[in-house]
């Protein structure tokens, strides 16, 4: 069920970069109000056309689509493919998301993922995630990656950013909770949050890391285009 992330998100309020900041963005990007129009008018017929995809999307979402590719069109159309048949081929990581279900409370006395209501003065959204519960009987590796998606979710529906900023803090994390990390999650883990999903990231910065969380950053950097690899900050 989606209604009990509906009922999260409605508790959550964002402001979005200042009339300035998107302004910028927009021209650098070449976007438009009549271009916008234009090009989620393209982005509904197109949709419409794909059996696989939904046809009832909204504009504000398509227009977050055609923001988050930089404008582009064939982009827009990649990312809503990856995203919407994700819900399809994922199921573990995109059914069942009620926050009010156990396994979710209890991930959430767990791990904390904290968003900043406010951008920072170049437009992106800051969240900083830290775990703070010692018992690994209760650190579940994918239901905190499942959060995540879901956090996500609520910013496309609810929030207006250029890109996100992820803050890692590993104070009080041990060895145990690091080797939850194996290739095939982090590589899981990549796959969906920056193919499936179409948020931009600015960066991620990993503070307080205990000595052997530095071969889990290297892992990641080896995964990363060299692009994303540059915006990994120890």
């Amino acid at each position: 069920s989606n209604s009990g992330l509906s009922n999260c998100k409605t508790m959550i309020q964002y402001e979005p970069p200042s009339t300035d900041v998107l302004e910028k963005y927009y021209q650098e990007i070449g976007i438009t109000a009549e271009s916008l129009e234009r090009d989620v008018a393209t982005l509904k017929s197109w949709m419409e056309k794909q059996p696989h995809l939904p046809d009832n999307v909204d504009n504000e979402t398509l227009e977050k689509f055609l923001i988050h590719s930089k404008n582009s069109l064939e982009r827009a159309k990649s990312k809503l493919d990856c995203y919407y048949t994700a819900r399809a081929t994922i199921p573990d990581m995109f059914h069942d998301r009620d926050p009010l279900d156990p396994s979710m409370k209890n991930i959430a006395q767990v791990a904390m993922y904290c968003t900043c209501p406010k951008t920072t003065p170049e437009g992106d959204r800051v969240t900083i995630v830290k775990t703070f519960d010692q018992d690994l009987k209760r650190f579940d590796i994918l239901a905190c990656i499942k959060i995540g998606l879901m956090m996500l979710d609520a910013h496309l529906a609810e929030d207006l950013c250029i890109k996100h900023l992820v803050v890692f803090d590993f104070e009080g994390s041990s060895l145990g909770h690091a080797a939850a990390f194996t290739i095939p999650v982090l590589k899981r883990a990549l796959q969906l949050f920056l193919d499936v999903l179409p948020q931009r990231f600015a960066g991620f910065h990993v503070v307080n890391a205990p000595s052997y969380f530095e071969s889990i950053v290297n892992i990641c950097k080896g995964l990363l285009s060299s692009k994303l690899s540059q915006r990994v900050f120890v």
